[in-house]
């Protein structure tokens, strides 16, 4: 091994080059993204050096022409032929990050990834493997932080986008750490070979192993910030992933820090750690290392480092923001004024703007807790230090010209000037874009509107021409959110036709055709299709490679749908003409699905003169273009919030279509997602996406029987749905369900105590624990019955329902004791048939039914003349009808429970009924097994012999001819009644299920 002065030294004159590197921020993931100093052999320097200038001057196109060229030479280098799919991979990395068009970014980067993976198929071992791992966690950060970057700027889309975030980080991890072992593999080689030396053989070999040690570190700290930056993907700061994560990122920034405590690397990597421990909540002890870091900062007069010492004017403001945010903010000022007296050097660096906008606003919210003349000189002192940031460039120069307006007479305070204006414009839209209200998103938008036109008319004398062209987009934008469609189209199309060659040309016409659509859609009218058609021309002609063409190739088949009859044929053609090299490529396959989906399901509808053919292909076509679609989405780097909204669109849609095929798992694959995302976030509202997200989850959780799954997501449904038949249907759905546990519960109940009462009789050591199983039961059944009970009284609430839900809903409320409710809504049933014919016709066959329940209400209410009486009239109208017939029972049967006398007329009724139902043939309707039940009950209460004989007789023989009965309630109720009945024998048991039939919605009496 060296001596540890010679790896310092090393370490101090080897990492200079990194550490320039390291000084760029990113502003949304705070990630590092340092290149990889190579250590090939001198002998390639007019090859690779010629390169790594290319990388470094941003001419990743020039590199990908240039290895091109070489690529057949016969005088490269073998190693150089060995590593060119690795240096092709850089190559177009570089290029990647520098092309403004986003298909041709993302063919970049896939082919990138291409290259890199066929070097480490045959190169495994090759020194340079470990480069490629970190070029590879490169391509896997990017894409990372171009997703977390749109997450948080769109915050519709941030629970979408955030796991999707998080997946990708995880994703560069585990190749960051395979370069850090092979990194420290190849320094322990090179150390091994040194061992008993004092210096390197050579100047070569010494900055060889100065540049390995740059790669190593490189690596370590990488994989550092992404465990930092996953850390950041968990918004909420309770939240324990969030810091576990982070902790783990701390240990390796401190890992660094202690093997360098004293170098650049080290105090890097301590500013680090308190980054890290800030976002945990340890703000004490970021502070502290905040300070420690502060002390290391070199002098402002050293221009040679320049950029190291705006690392710590940047560390500096983050010590500032975090006292801010704990209110010292009579330290904040303290500090902040001290620094910018000692720093004037440097005032017009982004430090000091940064430093001084903290002390602005450290000065404002202190005046709020002034009053008078001390509050009058804190606002002064915060405008004056506001009006200086407004008047130097930088990237903190709109929100100081914000604060300004605000703190200088309001949102109503007249804008002066161009910078004013835009940055009212910007600060508006944001507020529009984060806003969850309707009323506040139109309000941020006209805010947005009126600045950005203010913008323009005081942008004469503005040098950069393409800032002026970047606001009439974003005025065509806000003119378009506002309702002014027809005046944001021509703003758009005209910035496009007068500016072809600006680089947001194509977007302001892709702009226009999508406004075009949208206003087609709202008159049908020849201007618009005029509209559209001069729109998509204009892109097509102009830039015909770009996304944007695109766009009007999709528009061109959505307009195919819109014509009367609509050409299918054509739409989907149209959209899979879509270049597979696009960002909009998955989108339009998703649309050519969603055509193909629209043909089957108009196919199935003709019923029988449907070509089961041609429903066939079509639905087999729209899975297989889904799928694709999902696929193609995986390989998008960045498409923002329309692109999110299109893959969810397209997990959705093929979720829907594995419903209607039976294929419950597969569907919730895909569904589970989007679930966990509003189970995370609750909608405030329900629209259609969510509905059909909610409605599927429901159904599929209950096919699959995951009974608590579906609960939770069925409340979301029942707080956020409205009152209309999709919904209201599916929560009938799940309130059955519901039903079905209360069932379960109600049937372990029954058995707990006829087993603690018959462990009682017979005085069994057991029976205490019986006792526990009964205490246990009666929790378990009261809390699903409380449950439903809750759920009801909700959905009574509701109107929307058909017939089938009506009934289900008054019969559920009757068991669950919810009388007046299931009164009103037999009531209602009735009342809506006697006022709509057409539902009286529908009705007509469950009248009886409901007319016999609320008979059963006044009987449950003792009204035994009264009940009797009616439900004799009803039978004398329907002799016949199931329903009056038990109930008829029912009230005999309360009769006799006052009067035993009359146990034998009952019993001649429920046999009359038991013999009609045991003749009907095939299955046994549910109310079979509650009339034996009760015919055996009544037979029971006699209490003689041989009418115990008989009942058992009943109970047993029904249940081995039907184990399961109607629901595994009843079959418990059976079987404690067994053993309430001398006569009962242990052959009961032979008819025990092994496993319980569906709960039917019979009422339990």
């Amino acid at each position: 091994m060296f001596p540890q002065s010679f790896v310092d030294q090393s370490l101090r004159e080897g990492l200079t080059m990194m550490w320039q590197r390291l000084a760029c921020w990113s502003t949304v993931a705070l990630v590092l993204s340092a290149g990889v100093l190579s250590d090939r052999a001198w002998a390639d320097e007019d090859f690779i050096g010629f390169l790594r200038g290319l990388h470094e001057r941003g001419h990743g196109d020039l590199a990908v022409y240039y290895l091109n060229q070489i690529k057949e030479r016969p005088d490269l280098p073998e190693d150089v032929k060995t590593t060119w799919d690795l240096e092709m991979a850089r190559s177009l990395r570089v290029a990647a990050n520098e092309t403004p068009n986003v298909d041709l970014q993302q063919k970049h980067i896939l082919d990138a990834q291409q290259s890199l993976d066929k070097f480490l198929k045959e190169n495994a071992n090759h020194e340079e493997a470990a480069s490629a791992q970190m070029t590879s966690g490169d391509i896997s950060l990017f894409r990372a932080q171009n997703t977390l970057r749109t997450a948080l700027r769109d915050k519709a889309k941030k629970d979408t986008l955030i796991p999707e975030a998080r997946k990708l980080f995880g994703e560069a991890r585990p190749k960051y750490e395979q370069a850090v072992t092979m990194f420290k593999e190849r320094v322990d080689k090179v150390q091994a070979s040194m061992a008993g030396k004092k210096k390197f053989s050579s100047t070569r070999a010494e900055r060889q192993f100065l540049a390995l040690i740059d790669s190593w570190y490189n690596a370590r700290f990488k994989v550092a910030t992404v465990d930092y930056n996953i850390g950041l993907t968990y918004s909420e700061q309770a939240d324990p992933n969030r810091k576990a994560v982070l902790q783990k990122a701390y240990k390796g920034f401190d890992g660094i820090y202690q093997e360098n405590r004293e170098e650049r690397t080290g105090i890097y990597a301590k500013m680090w750690e308190g980054k890290a421990l800030e976002e945990i909540g340890d703000f004490a002890t970021a502070l502290e290392i905040y300070d420690e870091v502060m002390s290391a900062r070199p002098p402002d007069k050293d221009n040679r480092q320049a950029q190291w010492a705006a690392m710590f004017d940047e560390v500096n403001r983050f010590r500032l923001m975090l006292l801010g945010r704990n209110k010292k903010y009579e330290e904040l000022i303290g500090d902040a004024e001290e620094w910018l007296k000692g720093h004037e050097r440097i005032k017009r660096s982004n430090g000091y703007q940064g430093i001084a906008l903290e002390l602005a606003k450290a000065y404002l919210e202190v005046a709020k807790t002034l009053k008078g003349a001390q509050a009058a000189e804190a606002t002064k002192r915060a405008k004056d230090r506001l009006a200086d940031i407004k008047a130097v460039p930088s990237e903190f120069q709109k929100e100081a010209i914000s604060l300004l307006r605000l703190a200088s007479g309001g949102a109503d305070a007249p804008l002066t000037s161009f910078e004013e204006a835009i940055a009212v414009g910007d600060g508006s839209a944001k507020a529009a874009s984060e806003a969850a209200t309707p009323a506040d998103i139109k309000s941020g938008w006209l805010e947005a509107e009126k600045a950005y036109a203010k913008a323009i008319e005081l942008s004469a004398d503005v040098k950069d021409k393409n800032r002026v062209l970047a606001t009439r987009m974003m005025l065509a934008t806000a003119q378009y959110q506002v309702g002014k469609a027809a005046e944001g189209y021509t703003t758009a199309l005209t910035l496009a036709k007068e500016n072809t060659s600006y680089a947001k040309a194509p977007a302001a016409a892709s702009l226009a055709v999508n406004i075009a659509l949208y206003l087609y859609g709202q008159t049908r009218d020849a201007a618009s299709m005029d509209r559209i058609n001069e729109a998509t021309e204009l892109l097509l002609k102009q830039w015909p490679q770009h996304a944007e063409a695109d766009d009007a190739r999709i528009a061109k088949g959505k307009l195919k749908l819109l014509q009367a009859p609509p050409d299918y044929k054509g739409a989907i053609e149209t959209f899979t003409s879509v270049n597979p090299a696009s960002d909009r490529y998955p989108s339009a396959l998703q649309l050519a699905g969603q055509t193909h989906w629209i043909v089957y399901i108009n196919e199935k509808k003709k019923g029988d003169a449907a070509k089961a053919d041609v429903a066939q292909t079509n639905r087999q076509k729209t899975i297989e273009l889904l799928e694709k679609s999902l696929a193609a989405f995986g390989k998008v780097e960045n498409g923002g919030a329309a692109l999110a909204q299109s893959l969810q669109d397209t997990q959705l849609l093929l979720a829907e279509v594995h419903m209607e095929g039976d294929k419950i798992d597969e569907a919730l694959q895909l569904l589970q997602p989007m679930v966990d995302a509003l189970k995370s976030k609750p909608p405030a509202g329900v629209d259609k996406t969510t509905l059909r997200i909610l409605v599927n989850s429901v159904r599929a959780y209950a096919a699959l029987g995951k009974v608590n799954d579906s609960i939770e997501v069925g409340n979301i449904l029942v707080t956020g749905g409205e009152d209309i038949p999709p919904v209201n249907g599916v929560l009938i759905e799940f309130a059955k369900m519901i039903r079905g546990e209360w069932k379960k519960g109600a049937a372990e109940l029954i058995s707990a105590e006829a087993a603690a009462a018959a462990a009682a009789k017979l005085n069994a050591l057991a029976e205490g624990e019986e006792d526990g199983r009964v205490k246990n039961a009666k929790l378990a059944e009261t809390s699903s019955r409380e449950s439903l009970s809750k759920l009801l009284e909700k959905l009574n609430e509701r109107k929307q329902y058909d017939l089938a839900g009506l009934v289900f809903l008054a019969e559920s409320s009757q068991e669950v004791g919810l009388t007046e409710k299931a009164r009103d809504q037999f009531q209602a049933i009735i009342d809506r048939a006697a006022a709509d014919p057409a539902f009286a016709k529908v009705a007509a066959k469950a009248m009886i039914r409901v007319r016999s329940q609320l008979i059963g209400l006044l009987r449950a209410e003792k009204n035994y003349d009264e009940s009797l009486k009616q439900v004799d009239a009803l039978l004398k109208e329907q002799p016949n009808a199931l329903e009056p017939l038990i109930e008829k029972g029912n009230i005999l049967q309360a009769l006799a429970e006052s009067d035993p006398k009359r146990y034998d007329e009952t019993v001649k009724w429920w046999t009359s009924i038991r013999l009609k139902l045991q003749s009907t043939p095939g299955k046994k309707p549910p109310a079979y097994y509650e009339v034996v039940y009760n015919c055996a009950f009544c037979l029971a209460a006699q209490k003689q012999a041989e009418k115990s004989t008989q009942a058992a007789q009943l109970l047993n023989a029904t249940l081995v001819l039907s184990p399961a009965l109607d629901g595994p309630d009843r079959v418990e109720k059976y079987k404690a009644l067994l053993k309430q009945l001398p006569a009962a024998k242990a052959a009961s048991a032979k008819a025990t299920p092994t496993k319980a039939a569906p709960t039917k919605a019979t009422p339990r009496k």
